[in-house]
């Protein structure tokens, strides 16, 4: 079993990002992708070593959180999608006009070419949240956009 957490500061910004097995994450700033890679030990697994990052967030970045069943998702030739077609999917999205909503449709409508008409053999979860920016003087928290893809 693997998990990603990830906690949130809307104050300030900062995001902790914690990971057990999971895939990465992928931060989207300015047009460019940065997987966030943070090796750990599955839950319950031998070791119990959990990857863990602080990512400072600027108004306008993009998260991408997913099950291993969108890189594992396999086409006629049983050739799974995979985590570069994941960066090239993701690559150029997430520019200050972008929503959540925008760069979630756009990796699905990849994974969705490269299936073809295969049927899902695993889950295909996603996440997409686009933050907004920090709170103003007055103290109002400025939540972040989400758009969520359960498959």
């Amino acid at each position: 079993v693997t998990a990603t957490l990830s906690l949130i500061n809307l104050r300030t910004g900062a995001i902790r990002l914690y990971n057990a097995g999971h895939p990465p994450t992928y931060l989207l700033r300015g047009g460019e992708v940065q997987e966030i890679l943070l090796p750990g030990s599955p839950l319950g697994g031998l070791g119990r070593t959990y990857g863990r990052a602080d990512v400072p967030l600027q108004r306008g970045d993009v998260l991408v959180w997913l099950s291993d069943g969108l890189i594992e998702a396999a086409g006629a030739d049983g050739e799974p999608f995979g985590y570069d077609a994941v960066l090239r999917a993701l690559r150029g999205t997430g520019k200050g006009g972008d929503n959540a909503a925008d760069v979630r449709n756009r990796l699905l409508a990849a994974v969705d070419r490269h299936v073809g008409d295969e049927p899902p053999s695993d889950d295909r979860t996603l996440v997409v949240m686009r933050y907004r920016g920090r709170a103003n003087i007055t103290g109002e928290i400025r939540m972040p956009e989400l758009a969520a893809a359960p498959v």
